[in-house]
């Protein structure tokens, strides 16, 4: 321990040396200071090792982009905004800032070019099927600001404005496309009460208005031909159904024979087709027009809705044949399959027994028996008495014996 305490004067002295010395020759490579007065000192200029240019010819290194990137390209006009006191978009090139004010103008309705007039005409009348859906049109020119109402004039009943509606049932609403002229009010599952009158009002000044008129209609199904048809054993058999008062096609159209539906029973003879099938090139079987088949051109409120056809009928075809579209009410027939009876004398019924199974035949007979029997006096009414009888018969005879007497 004290020969470590003699060596630590000596250690102390060469560490302090070492670091003057490294002190030293960092200064050496330092340039030296400028004078900047009569006392500031004067250090010798050491030799330096860096390679470093005079500040006057320092520049900055150019700015390093990516290969596919390159600097932008400065306006040609130096004006800080190019387009007067607008400023520029984020996100656009001062090109497009150039077409801004068009591409704004795109979202706003076009200015009214005249006065406002309606395009749909007054007293319009609008047909519509039962439990369809009703499309109320009303066509405005150069509405402007002008707003639309929607109005049942029954009742004077505020259905919708704009495309907000007023009325508490929500089959009602407005119907309209952003920037068109047209405002149509659409009614879903329209029922007969709907049926009526219907203000279309624009609010101008003054407000001006026109009605449209909204029939309300209940589409049938009906088979062409007397209600009963009779024809013989392996004839075909051809039902042909169609639509009245219809608004709208049908999506289906069921035939049942009796309780059974009979669309799919190609397997039994049996063949549905519609008009859609007959455009597709579809045909029917048994192409000729048979005994129970109707060439019965259609009216101008008729829809051809399907036709069946029985190629070859047989006995066990006869019974009651129903036509069930999904849209409109049903209609019936039945049908005889005969064996060796004369069909056409039984279809028109005048020399067979189908008048048997008419109602107002046997309504005919009621009547005309109930006028052949006696008639009896009913209670109350004052009836003859036979003792008056009797002495009116003998006052008689007295007479002819005095008249007698008297010759």
């Amino acid at each position: 321990m004290r020969g470590g305490g003699l060596w630590a004067p000596p250690l102390r002295g060469m560490l302090c040396l070492s670091a003057a010395l490294a002190v030293a020759s960092v200064a050496a490579d330092l340039p030296p200071l400028p004078a900047k007065g009569a006392g500031a000192l004067d250090f010798p200029a050491a030799p330096s090792t860096f390679s470093t240019p005079p500040p006057a010819t320092f520049r900055r290194p150019p700015l390093m982009l990516h290969p596919f990137l390159t600097p932008p390209s400065p306006p040609d006009d130096p004006s800080p905004h190019p387009q007067g006191d607008a400023p520029p978009v984020a996100g656009l090139d001062y090109e497009d800032a150039a077409g801004l004010p068009a591409l704004l103008a795109e979202d706003q309705p076009p200015p009214p070019a005249g006065p406002l007039y309606f395009a749909t005409g007054n007293s319009t009348t609008v047909t519509a099927q039962m439990g369809s859906t009703a499309l109320v049109p009303c066509v405005v020119r150069n509405i402007g600001d002008g707003m639309v109402s929607w109005i049942r004039r029954k009742d004077y009943h505020l259905l919708t404005v704009g495309l907000t509606t007023y009325s508490s049932d929500e089959r009602y609403s407005a119907v309209h496309a952003q920037h068109s002229e047209d405002w149509t009010l659409q009614i879903k599952y329209v029922q007969e009460r709907d049926a009526g009158l219907y203000e279309c009002q624009v609010s101008s000044h003054p407000p001006t208005s026109i009605f449209i008129d909204l029939r309300v209609v209940e589409a049938r199904a009906d088979i062409l031909g007397p209600s009963e048809k009779y024809l013989k054993s392996g004839s075909t058999l051809r039902l042909s159904c169609v639509l009245r008062q219809s608004t709208e096609p049908p999506v289906f159209v069921f035939w049942y024979h009796n309780n059974r539906m009979i669309n799919y029973d190609r397997d039994r003879g049996v063949n549905v087709t519609s008009p859609l099938a007959a455009e597709g090139g579809e045909a029917a079987e048994g192409g000729d027009a048979a005994e129970g088949g109707e060439g019965v051109a259609l009216g101008p409120e008729e829809e051809h809705a399907s036709t069946l056809v029985i190629a070859s009928a047989q006995k066990v075809h006869s019974g009651n044949y129903s036509c069930v579209p999904n849209n409109a009410q049903p209609a019936s027939t039945y049908v005889h399959i005969l064996n060796g009876e004369n069909p056409a004398a039984m279809q028109h019924g005048g020399r067979g027994l189908a008048w048997l199974r008419s109602p107002s035949a046997w309504l005919l007979a009621a009547c005309l028996l109930a006028s052949l029997s006696p008639s009896r006096p009913t209670r109350g009414q004052p009836q003859p008495r036979p003792g008056r009888r009797k002495v009116r018969a003998g006052d008689a005879r007295q007479r002819r014996q005095r008249l007698l007497r008297a010759a």
